[in-house]
């Protein structure tokens, strides 16, 4: 059991860790993340007649190097915008079971961007996860949130849609699908 200046302490380091947040559309290729960093492209594909959503994240280090790429299957319906922060959230998990601590999330989902730009929530669907997300915080000692165009998250998009084409879950340390390995090598430009 936490005391009062213990659960104080932990409120208060919740409350400053809030992340940086970018919301420009500025970056048009994917580009590797600064040296000790971290970068999360996540996105998803949406199945209107399946009524399902394919989900993609890839991690990957400053060198480019992907660490870990995930796919998975969501059945039912949801706005594209729910979507995309639950591919946001899945994201910062695999990266806080990977104990990563400086990380760099980008979706080219400026609407969810912007959201946990204001942080502001509410108690809607998309809220709840925005809540969610935000609350993962303090298990990064930097963290920050960027939104691209597709052109720069093109290998998570790729993944989403191989969920929705293939095997619904799937972890690969330090691989993607045979089928996006050409676009992780188009990414190369992006390399340090």
């Amino acid at each position: 059991m936490l005391s009062f200046s213990e659960r104080f302490l932990v409120d208060f380091q919740a409350a400053v860790a809030v992340p940086s947040v970018r919301c420009e559309l500025v970056v048009e290729r994917w580009l590797a993340p600064s040296p000790g960093w971290f970068k999360i492209n996540s996105d998803v594909a949406v199945d209107v007649r399946g009524r399902r959503l394919g989900f993609g994240v890839v991690i990957r280090d400053y060198t480019g190097k992907v660490l870990v790429s995930y796919t998975s299957l969501l059945l039912g319906l949801f706005s594209s915008d729910i979507g995309e922060a639950l591919a946001i959230l899945r994201g910062l998990r695999l990266a806080i079971d990977m104990g990563l601590s400086t990380v760099c999330v980008e979706s080219d989902a400026a609407s969810v961007v912007k959201h946990l730009s204001s942080r502001v929530t509410s108690c809607s669907g998309i809220g709840l996860i925005l809540d969610d997300i935000l609350s993962l915080v303090v298990n990064f000692a930097d963290l920050s949130f960027s939104s691209v165009r597709r052109s720069a998250n093109i290998v998570a998009h790729g993944l989403a849609k191989f969920a929705l084409s293939y095997q619904p879950v799937g972890v690969r340390l330090g691989s993607v699908p045979s089928s996006l390995a050409l676009a992780v090598l188009d990414d190369s430009h992006g390399y340090p």
